[in-house]
């Protein structure tokens, strides 16, 4: 899924110190600290970095519980990368996530009630056709719950195996 480099970051920030949790060293990129997030990247860039973080979170969110600085701040990305490609319900969604594990600050606040209120104004100027994609936190449960179902299953099948050749 390309998102392998965004993993290496997480490895870097953990082993240099809470310094290095930021947008900046995790994702190479920065959404400002105006209320509205901004970039330069292009929607094709958004959208790529979006499903690499949404990958790297999907595998996360399964086994690291809340509080956690790294989930959060890739939480917080998420959702801003969500505002800025007009999927307001997700970002607001993912910014919840981000409190939950722990990020907090005026700048969340801020961002959290104005995606809420585009949601409700419907004001989705959206920039692509996923606005109606599920909530990424959805996804993440039930993904966490396939995970944990088939390594169950995958040790049980081992085990009989394993008595078989005895």
């Amino acid at each position: 899924k390309n998102s392998e480099w965004i993993h290496v970051n997480i490895l870097e920030a953990k082993i240099k110190g809470v310094n290095y949790i930021n947008s900046s060293f995790l994702i190479n990129t920065d959404f400002g600290t105006d209320r509205i997030p901004n970039t330069r990247m292009t929607k094709a860039e958004l959208t790529n970095l979006s499903d690499a973080l949404y990958y790297q979170l999907n595998e996360r969110v399964s086994f690291v519980k809340p509080k956690e600085k790294i989930v959060a701040q890739l939480l917080f990305d998420l959702g801003n990368i969500a505002f800025l490609l007009g999927n307001y319900n997700d970002a607001s969604a993912d910014y919840e996530e981000a409190a939950i594990y722990g990020f907090k600050g005026e700048l969340i606040d801020k961002r959290s009630n104005l995606s809420k209120a585009y949601s409700k104004n419907k004001k989705n100027h959206t920039l692509s056709d996923t606005s109606t994609k599920p909530n990424h936190f959805n996804l993440y449960i039930v993904i966490g719950i396939a995970t944990i179902l088939a390594t169950k299953i995958f040790a049980i099948i081992y085990k009989r195996k394993k008595k078989s050749y005895r």
